[in-house]
């Protein structure tokens, strides 16, 4: 009798819905997949500036097989709790904001200044010559009266450049630079704005409610343009992408 009730108790229980949780996986392997091409592409881009083969083509491909191995160690299922549809509209509209406004903020970054100045030429260094140590005795700088009122370059004694900072966020936006164009590289972190936004979103998750979770993402949000307007091709959004991205996954 024990062994006929079971299969009965099993017809029973309710099954579950193939449709549920389909929103969640979807935005789980969404952030996964982000945060993956992310880490990938800083990885791949500084490894072949050290290189000195800081090419797409040789970037592009390093980055998915980074990516890609990346991805199988993230969150790919149910990561993110069941969103109300308001929650997800709101969430959708405050990422979009955010990279929307950003990105048109690059038009006031220059390559000036000390941090600013350093990444962007950096990566344009490395668009022109795929190293991390341009001639500092080749045009445009022979001939050339030229004064450094940066730190951010030193002169060597072999006539080369050596740059300030660690060079992933540089190698990343060199990359941006080689296949877009070097305009392109100042919405990079424009772009990479909504990921931190959606990875803050999803940390929130793991301790408080939907609604609270999207207060805290659109706060941070709100303070985005700020931030993208001092500090455009600095590393600050970066950070913020892989800390509440790691945390989260």
């Amino acid at each position: 009798m024990q062994q006929q009730t079971k299969p009965v108790e099993a017809a029973q229980r309710p099954s579950p819905s193939p449709a549920s949780g389909n929103g969640e996986s979807r935005l789980t392997l969404l952030l996964s997949g982000a945060l993956a091409a992310f880490l990938g592409l800083m990885t791949a881009g500084l490894l072949a500036a050290m290189a000195g083969l800081h090419h797409a083509i040789v970037v592009g491909p390093l980055t998915a097989i980074i990516g890609v191995a990346l991805f199988k160690q993230l969150p790919n299922n149910l990561a993110i709790p069941r969103l109300s549809r308001a929650v997800a509209v709101s969430l959708a509209l405050v990422v979009l904001a955010a990279v929307v406004s950003n990105v048109l903020l690059r038009a006031n970054l220059v390559v000036a200044g000390r941090d600013g100045g350093t990444y962007a030429n950096t990566a344009s260094f490395l668009v022109d010559g795929a190293n991390l140590f341009p001639d500092a005795i080749a045009e445009p700088f022979i001939d050339q009266d030229l004064e450094f009122a940066s730190p951010g370059f030193v002169v060597r004694d072999d006539g080369t450049f050596w740059q300030q900072f660690l060079h992933s966020t540089s190698s990343a936006l060199g990359f941006v630079g080689e296949l877009f164009g070097r305009g392109a590289m100042f919405s990079f972190n424009g772009v990479l704005s909504g990921v931190g936004i959606l990875s803050l979103f999803a940390l929130g998750r793991r301790f408080m409610g939907e609604w609270w979770a999207l207060a805290a993402a659109a706060l941070m949000a709100a303070t985005l343009p700020f931030v993208h307007f001092e500090r455009g091709t600095f590393t600050e959004i970066g950070t913020l992408v892989l800390v509440s991205g790691g945390l989260w996954a």
